[in-house]
């Protein structure tokens, strides 16, 4: 079904980074032999070292893989009733056993999309850094509310992710009108508050999901500083993010 996502780097360790599209141009029949002659290596791929704040659309069509050391927030959209496959054109030259673990000795390799990747490659141009700039993203960054910091990604067709700092003790209303949110804490803790009164704690390293009929909810930043990143329905922010997702 096709499986549009978006990379926001949460965390990378000295010199890590992501591979996007390839280093240099190559026509597709290059890439085509030496996938198929084992001769496909790493320093064909675009290496881009990240940083935390770092935001990338990747398009189901676009050649990626994240390095080691690296810690990524993944929204992605997946059609109901229908798979997230991802499209193996080249694996490393790994080998995994029945547990999905490395094991170079007596593991095997893990199937290959050769065909069905290059049916929708284009080496010549997903290629350089002016490639990889073309999936870079900048968030509009400003001040919510006294406490509360908001930084607001370009949405994509289907949705749009929303970063907030809150202050301890400070205190935002996830509106109605937003439709829904996926919420994951990425540092501090927090507490949503109904309407009703009922409360659920919310710790960082989790993800949750508000649906609309649990809305509208206040979040509160209990005794440590909050971060925090909201997934909403694409054209619930784009242009006036205040009143329409958070107050």
């Amino acid at each position: 079904c096709g499986k549009p996502e978006s990379w926001l780097v949460l965390a990378a360790a000295p010199g890590s980074g992501l591979y996007l599209g390839f280093d240099r141009a190559m026509t597709l029949e290059s890439v085509r032999k030496n996938l198929e002659e084992n001769n496909f290596s790493a320093d064909m791929l675009r290496f881009v070292p990240v940083g935390p704040g770092d935001f990338f659309e990747i398009d189901p069509h676009v050649p990626h893989a994240i390095g080691p050391g690296v810690v990524l927030l993944e929204p992605q959209r997946i059609i109901a009733g229908k798979s997230g496959k991802t499209w193996r054109m080249w694996d490393w030259n790994k080998k995994y056993n029945a547990q999905g673990e490395v094991d170079e000795q007596s593991g095997t390799p893990r199937e290959l999309h050769v065909h069905e990747s290059l049916s929708i490659l284009d080496p010549e141009t997903q290629c350089g850094p002016e490639y990889v700039n073309s999936l870079r993203r900048a968030p509009e960054e400003t001040t919510l509310l006294p406490g509360v910091k908001i930084s607001i990604f370009p949405p994509n067709q289907w949705y749009q992710v929303i970063t907030l700092k809150l202050e301890a003790g400070s205190r935002v209303r996830l509106q109605s009108r937003c439709a829904f949110a996926c919420v994951t804490v990425t540092g501090g803790s927090a507490l949503a508050i109904h309407n009703d009164g009922t409360t659920v704690s919310l710790s960082a390293g989790r993800s949750y999901f508000a649906p609309a009929a649990s809305l509208p909810i206040e979040i509160l930043a209990r005794n440590q500083s909050l971060h925090a990143s909201f997934v909403v329905p694409a054209g619930q922010g784009v242009i006036c993010h205040r009143g329409h997702v958070f107050e």
